[in-house]
């Protein structure tokens, strides 16, 4: 293949992608009216994966490509013609031949240095550029952590605030009437076949240790033993603080830790 049939080559690809990548913009532009991102593809954790992935993929092809067509040209402007190298032998020099050389530089003419320069500083920055032009996100979830006894589970009643939250000084918190219709959902619902039970390894490993964040599950309730007598019911206000709740109330909620993010 001659030099200018890759020319030919290299000069459509560039083409191609410059008037594909016209289109997308003008394309988006209009769809959206505005410069701000725009969201390619919105649902599964997975499938989104697999498509950042994949665009990544001919990203990176269409860069290389670049980077080769750049290459090639450079070589091109740098490479000696007759006369470039019977000036070299006059002076009392030598050229390089037949690859991309800085050395040449200082040898041909001054157009065709600075069209080498810009191959050499646009290859890179493009090929960045295009890497970082579709960037993957994961939305993570709002949750609450609750610490209750069996008894919750089983529709056991509970009152605000909870036994433990009496022990810290924002009290009133913790009491207000609108968490109480989310609690109450959370234990209509959560013996449903929507809540997952999970060991306390798997536990750790999806709330606490996971690098991605929460991204699957929400609301936790944790279920802890009911204390010294082991009442699945929960626990009287007498065995944990005083003045809140009635003292002989059994309360089957225990603890709430508040909006918390995975």
């Amino acid at each position: 293949m001659t030099w200018q049939t890759k020319g030919v080559i290299f000069c459509s690809l560039v083409c191609t992608l410059c008037l594909v990548l016209w289109v997308y913009l003008l394309a988006t532009f209009i769809k959206s009216h505005s410069s701000q991102p725009t969201t390619l593809f919105s649902g599964n954790c997975d499938i989104a994966g697999n498509i950042n992935i994949g665009l990544h993929l001919v990203i990176t092809i269409f860069s290389v490509s670049i980077t080769v067509s750049s290459d090639f040209f450079m070589r091109l402007v740098s490479a000696p013609q007759a006369a470039d190298i019977r000036e070299a032998h006059r002076q009392a020099t030598w050229m390089d031949v037949g690859i991309n050389s800085i050395r040449n530089l200082r040898s041909i003419p001054r157009w065709r240095s600075a069209l080498w320069i810009v191959g050499a500083a646009s290859s890179i920055p493009l090929s960045l550029f295009f890497q970082a032009s579709v960037i993957g996100t994961a939305a993570t979830t709002e949750y609450d952590q609750l610490l209750v006894s069996e008894g919750f589970l089983d529709g056991d009643p509970f009152v605000l605030p909870w036994v433990g939250n009496l022990l810290q000084w924002e009290t009133w918190r913790f009491g207000q009437p609108i968490l109480e219709p989310l609690f109450r959902e959370i234990q209509a619902n959560v013996s449903g076949f929507h809540w997952k039970k999970f060991d306390s390894v798997e536990c750790r490993k999806t709330y606490l240790a996971s690098r991605y964040g929460l991204r699957f599950y929400r609301h936790l309730v944790i279920v802890i033993e009911a204390g010294p007598n082991l009442n699945p019911a929960g626990w009287t206000n007498d065995q944990v603080w005083s003045g809140t709740v009635p003292p002989s109330y059994s309360n089957t909620s225990y603890y709430n830790y508040a909006s918390l993010t995975g």
